[in-house]
């Protein structure tokens, strides 16, 4: 998904208060520029340190987008649902609500399938020795 979709709201909520010189808003933007800048290469790891440093500085919604998207590029699916429902909690008129429910859709699919996987191929492992076994035995 191409730069965050609040990156241009996050900024005009900043700016009234960087021209008033708020020492918390100029700091939580130059965290948030970061994020966007480590985002846009593919840098998620990165980009999700950054806005959890504007969240801390600034708690202001959108950044809780800004971590739940970045958990979903990094497949870490459980953590963007959690940080997708923070986000429509903390902002439940928010004009993008559709396309979070849809991000918050897709993130349960692919955790689901992601658990499935996994119980799969446990149970494959768990298979394994006993077929193992059955074919080393000695035939009598």
């Amino acid at each position: 998904m191409r730069p965050l979709t609040l990156g241009v709201l996050a900024l005009l909520l900043f700016a009234p208060a960087t021209a008033r010189g708020d020492r918390a808003t100029t700091e939580a933007k130059a965290h948030f520029e970061q994020g966007n800048a480590r985002y846009n290469l593919g840098e998620y790891r990165e980009a999700l340190e950054a806005y959890r440093r504007a969240y801390r500085v600034k708690p202001l919604p959108g950044f809780l987008f800004n971590v739940a998207q970045c958990h979903r590029n990094l497949g870490e699916y459980e953590e963007a649902i959690s940080f997708y429902e923070r986000y429509l909690e903390a902002a439940p008129a928010t004009p993008n609500r559709v396309l979070v429910t849809s991000l918050l859709a897709e993130s349960r699919e692919k955790l689901l399938a992601k658990r499935r996987a996994q119980e799969e191929e446990t149970a494959r492992r768990a298979r394994a020795p006993a077929t193992q076994a059955a074919a080393s035995a000695p035939a009598s």
